[in-house]
């Protein structure tokens, strides 16, 4: 595990490694000079087979310099080493960087690399043009075959609206390339066991923009005597449009340790994220400064969480009072800035009493027991 660090520490700080004969230690090579957004490319690398065995940082970069991919891959028994990686479709166009890194006794080599980056071009169909049926000869009737009916897949909940994963799949990309990965020959609304025409329906009603407010119609009445009545006619205001406007990824450790993405604890996490702490502008200031701490460290914790099944269930098992002390959110109203500062601070200190102090205490005392 601190090698894993000590590697991320290393790539952060890569301007300053040391690079001479870094290609005699390190090298690697792209499957293709020139890729595609949404295609997936294949690096292969070699150490010195002397130092087979040891972690290599990989990072990855577009053309703007936000970074596609950071992970640590082992050689094997002959120094080689692989990754295989998807380019994101938001990727910008251009020069994509790679770095390599290893570190042997005490010094860090490092080896750079690029490859061109092009937007994806979804081609054409040709028309094909239909030949002339001679008037002699009568068309044979034309077999309609019926539209193939797929099973509905086994993570949809059927309580659920079906708008609930068609606002995923729209709003998160983490989810739509996830969708795609597990599930290649099934469209979103194949999946949900909806029709095209029932998703549409959807897209075009969570897309669409809120109608303007009405103003109030007023409505004078004059009678004969000298009292005038007066009514006011007010149309009923039309339901805002809703509309997610949170972008966040998804949680990797929770959801490296519970299995899945759809898993009822992750679930339960991103509908807090999105419908009661981002709801405020506070909420929202605080999951901008814990995410740039939280994905800084977390890939590296998921992926040792796959490779260590211990570990995996230690971290289910310490996640578990944090999930708890989460559930007292659904049973209090969050509408003020206030509220969500008073609740906030409240399950943070409740969590740091049940992680720190609880622990400390009993500690001490049983040091003085014993002791």
């Amino acid at each position: 595990m601190m090698k894993v660090i000590l590697l991320f520490a290393l790539l952060v700080l890569v301007p300053f490694v040391y690079t001479a004969s870094a290609s005699e230690i390190i090298s690697f090579s792209l499957d293709k000079y020139s890729v595609k957004q949404g295609e997936i490319a294949e690096l292969n690398g070699k150490i010195q087979q002397n130092n087979a065995g040891k972690p290599v940082g990989i990072e990855i970069k577009d053309a703007d310099g936000d970074i596609i991919l950071i992970r640590t891959v082992t050689a094997d028994s002959s120094g080689n080493f692989s990754l295989e990686f998807k380019v994101p479709t938001s990727a910008a166009v251009g020069t994509l960087s790679i770095i390599a890194i290893v570190e042997i006794d005490g010094l860090a080599y490092s080896e750079s690399g690029s490859a061109s980056v092009k937007k994806a071009v979804i081609p054409s169909t040709p028309a094909v043009e239909e030949e002339p049926i001679p008037a002699a000869d009568a068309p044979e009737p034309e077999v309609v075959a019926e539209p193939e009916t797929k099973e509905r897949l086994s993570f949809v909940d059927e309580t659920k609206d079906p708008s609930h994963y068609v606002k995923r799949y729209l709003n998160e990309e983490t989810y739509k390339d996830w969708f795609h990965e597990n599930f290649p020959d099934y469209t979103i609304y194949e999946g949900i066991g909806i029709t095209q025409e029932e998703y549409r329906t959807i897209v075009n009603e969570l897309t669409k923009p809120a109608e303007p407010i009405p103003e109030p119609v007023i409505e004078e009445t004059i009678v004969a005597e000298p009292v005038i009545e007066e009514t006011i006619v007010a149309e009923p205001e039309p339901e805002p449009a809703t509309t997610q406007s949170s972008k966040g990824g998804g949680c990797l450790i929770a959801t490296a340790a519970f299995g899945s993405e759809m898993a009822p604890q992750v679930q339960f996490l991103r509908e807090l994220r999105d419908n009661t702490v981002l709801q405020t502008q506070s909420g929202t200031t605080f999951m901008t400064g814990f995410n740039q701490f939280y994905y800084s460290f977390s890939p590296y914790v998921a992926d040792y969480e796959r490779e260590n099944p211990i570990f995996k269930e230690a971290v289910k098992v310490t996640l578990t009072p944090l999930l708890t002390s989460l559930t007292l959110l659904n049973y209090v109203e969050v509408d003020t800035e206030e509220e969500m500062l008073g609740y906030g601070i409240g399950i943070i200190l409740l969590n740091v009493g049940m992680y720190f102090v609880a622990p400390a205490v009993l500690i001490i005392s049983l040091k003085k027991r014993f002791l």
